[in-house]
């Protein structure tokens, strides 16, 4: 087949070499050819390559290499960053996938090797082949009906706690941390890692909110909903300004479930937080806070997402903020408008309702 990355055809050819390969020059060239054709952030195309057969050829490949992991060592590490890149793919094919078999298969060889990487059993020189081995653990297994009981099933949490709190390379804790909110072994993170509002765990939550892969964002933007519920985080993460900063960017991100968290995790502060904390959330760059919200409200096709930032909006509140709450034009607009229609949400326009009817309490 010519290489033309665009061909299925070539795709087929990469997957049929890997399953083919036996020898070290062969698996060798056949993983190159995989990290170059796989790795890349194309959501339809992973689906494709999925449903093509790459994930067993991939573990195929892995099983070979690993059982003599030090003639196959540099290999190894392609085959965690493919599996990495490969199941950015969408949740459908992801548990199509780890309900074929394959993807079980998979979470247990990477866990395993990961293990490896952390007791020093196989030897890792800039640790690739953990950081990847972890980054493909969270895309696989990032889809709720799944994600269900893989602490107990892979035995993830004491995994990510031991690479999050023992090793100290970024982009390795970075990759724990959002697995660690993910699966909510939340008693031992709570007393160990997220303490006060300079937490390092909290910190990197943030800065995987700007990621590039959405999978991450939507897991760190889960986390963060998560921590919010927890009435002993609500006014360290409400006070935090970085926190409110990566709310901002997660109520206007591309995909629907970042923006429903972060919503959530506004309602939840909100409606817990002390008023000192509400009017910290109400003048957040001069009102962005609020009109992200009003947006989500507004323009949402997500129905949980519109309900929470009606909610968020509604336990803002209070004889501090209101002044600052009327006064925003967006804010007050989208609600005046949403008041106004009839074809709207009805839950939604229940809340606006309620928002109306607070502010001239309040203001009284």
């Amino acid at each position: 087949a010519e290489r033309d990355h665009s061909s299925s055809a070539y795709m087929k050819h990469v997957i049929t070499n890997l399953l083919l390969a036996t020898d070290k020059h062969e698996t060798r060239a056949a993983v190159m050819a995989a990290v170059e054709e796989f790795c890349h952030d194309e959501v339809e195309k992973h689906d494709e390559e999925i449903v093509a057969g790459a994930p067993n050829a991939l573990y195929k490949t892995f099983v070979l290499c690993t059982a003599n992991f030090d003639m196959y060592r540099e290999i190894v590490g392609g085959v965690c960053k493919c599996l990495r890149y490969m199941f950015i793919c969408s949740n459908k094919v992801a548990y199509e996938t780890y309900q074929s078999g394959v993807g079980r298969e998979l979470l247990s060889a990477l866990t395993e090797g990961a293990e490896k990487c952390l007791d020093g059993t196989w030897k890792d020189p800039g640790h690739v082949i953990l950081e990847h081995s972890l980054a493909a653990v969270v895309n696989i297994c990032y889809v709720p009906s799944i994600t269900l009981g893989m602490e107990t099933k892979f035995g993830l949490g004491d995994l990510c706690a031991s690479a999050f709190i023992e090793f100290d390379y970024y982009d390795v804790k970075a990759i724990a941390s959002t697995m660690m909110t993910d699966i909510s072994t939340s008693r031992r993170f709570d007393k160990t890692v997220l303490v006060g509002e300079r937490s390092e765990i909290l910190e990197i939550m943030i800065e995987c909110c700007d990621s590039f892969s959405f999978k991450v964002r939507e897991i760190a933007a889960k986390g963060l909903w998560q921590f919010s519920t927890r009435k002993h985080h609500k006014d360290c993460l409400a006070s935090n300004h970085f926190v409110r900063k990566a709310l901002i960017h997660l109520l206007q991100d591309a995909h629907s479930g970042s923006r429903a968290y972060a919503a959530g995790t506004l309602f939840e502060l909100a409606h817990g937080c002390d008023h000192t904390n509400k009017v910290n959330l109400a003048k957040h760059a001069n009102g962005a806070l609020l009109e992200c919200l009003a947006n989500v409200m507004k323009d949402d096709l997500d129905k949980n997402a519109k309900l929470y930032a009606a909610r968020a909006i509604k336990h803002m509140i209070s004889d501090e903020t209101t002044k600052l709450i009327a006064n925003h034009s967006v804010l007050m607009n989208t609600v005046t408008t949403i008041a106004e229609e009839n074809d709207e949400d009805g839950a939604v326009k229940k809340e606006v309702l309620k928002i109306l009817k607070k502010l001239v309490s309040s203001s009284n």
